[in-house]
């Protein structure tokens, strides 16, 4: 009888352990995912102020820290400037990092001007940032191609460390998040299309609410 309780005492306090440890590495995830989100922001923030030319801003390919900083600085830019009253933005894009990605997410959202997407293509993170834009004002682009595509994201290296596995599974569910709160998807159905990896025409972009409307390619 005692042993069978020392048992269950030192199962139980393993699995308290494990529990505890996971919710560590979460919350170390949290923080480091904000702190570089916020960075790129202050980073963007610290940039040379430049009048901008025009009010369009271009998303143009792989999306890593130097491009994410330079584009929240253009946006930011577009917003400040009284002779513009909207903020374009041209995408075409097969994603990026989650930091990066969200930190143009979060500036699209903290915009007071309308910020109208048109879009070509939209992979992976890139999706996000397509479903933030202003509702009704998100266009794609007539294509014999997908236009978006969603999926789990993943990383590169082959041996993966406890806090590198938090901080994706914390980038999945930002990402989940958003594309439920910006999509007509409901939860299990963005699950279920982000765990299979799940491609879009500009008709479906449209249909399932990643987009307004479908537009002439010119």
């Amino acid at each position: 009888m005692l042993i069978f309780f020392f048992t269950c005492v030192c199962s139980t306090s393993k699995e308290t352990a494990r529990l505890l440890n996971e919710k560590a590495y979460t919350n170390y995830a949290k923080v480091f995912m904000e702190y570089r989100i916020v960075r790129i922001i202050e980073r963007a923030e610290e940039m040379d102020t430049v009048e901008p030319k025009n009010n369009i801003v271009l998303i143009i390919g792989e999306i890593k820290t130097k491009k994410a900083i330079k584009i929240v600085s253009e946006i930011n830019q577009i917003e400040r400037d009284p002779d513009f009253q909207a903020i374009i933005i041209y995408l075409d894009s097969g994603g990026g990092g989650c930091s990066q990605g969200f930190a143009i997410c979060r500036t699209i959202a903290n915009c007071q001007k309308e910020v109208k997407i048109i879009c070509r293509r939209a992979y992976s993170m890139a999706a996000s940032i397509l479903v933030s834009g202003t509702k009704g004002q998100r266009f794609v682009l007539t294509s014999d191609q997908s236009t978006v595509l969603i999926h789990r994201g993943y990383s590169e290296k082959d041996h993966l460390s406890r806090m590198i596995v938090s901080t994706l599974i914390l980038g999945n569910k930002l990402e989940c998040d958003l594309l439920i709160k910006n999509t007509k998807l409901t939860s299990e159905q963005i699950t279920k299309a982000v765990n299979k990896s799940t491609s879009y025409t500009a008709e479906q972009s449209v249909e399932f609410g990643f987009a307004d409307k479908v537009i002439p390619y010119k």
